[in-house]
């Protein structure tokens, strides 16, 4: 039997939290630069080796002052979509296509203040 990661949403770990990740096998490398005391830069990704599916994040720190940092990065999710089939049973309508490729990418600007 084929393992369907949808039959895991259902499950309490996912419904109540704390669990997000829906595969079984991942290649996660991150990679952190510190380019000075005010700059920072990193990379990571999660590649789901079961369905094919990659989330890739870029991100950059700048600090404008002891305690004001602003911050930008940059979401990419790469897979099959999640697919809508009409004609079949309500039950079977939604297919799964893989963990990441239904999410939007995403560009972001933060501004933090630590107190």
């Amino acid at each position: 039997m084929r393992f369907d990661p949808s039959d895991l949403l259902d499950d309490t770990a996912y419904t109540a939290g704390g669990v997000f990740l829906l595969g079984k096998n991942y290649l996660i490398p991150s990679i952190s630069w510190q380019v000075n005391t005010l700059v920072g830069l990193s990379f990571q990704t999660a590649a789901n080796l079961d369905d094919d599916s990659v989330f890739v994040s870029i991100n950059g720190d700048y600090s404008l002052s002891d305690n004001l940092y602003m911050g930008m990065g940059y979401y990419h999710f790469a897979g099959d979509e999640l697919k809508f089939l009409a004609n079949v049973p309500s039950e079977q309508q939604l297919q799964f296509g893989s963990e990441y490729g239904s999410n939007p990418d995403s560009l972001y600007i933060s501004l933090r203040y630590y107190f």
